[in-house]
């Protein structure tokens, strides 16, 4: 949450940023504090209104991407040809 708020302040402060979403200021200010309570109503309108989006993903498919980006590229010259 601590990292959303930077994201808002660097879009022009909090405020800005909860009029942009339709969200109140105040429930902004207190949902990105430490001890916030994010729904995510309020977290979809975040997102949209600083150009961010959520995605989900299954953990076997997060598992494949890490297991693929492990594999290093070989060449025909490491094969010896």
């Amino acid at each position: 949450m601590l990292a959303l708020r930077k994201v808002a302040e660097a879009y022009g402060g909090l405020a800005a940023v909860a009029a942009a979403a339709g969200i109140s200021r105040e429930v902004l200010y207190r949902t990105l504090l430490p001890t916030g309570n994010l729904t995510l109503k309020t977290l979809l309108a975040l997102l949209k209104t600083v150009g961010l989006r959520l995605s989900v993903e299954s953990e076997k498919q997060a598992h494949f991407l890490i297991w693929r980006k492990s594999i290093k590229p070989i060449s025909l010259a490491d094969l010896g040809h």
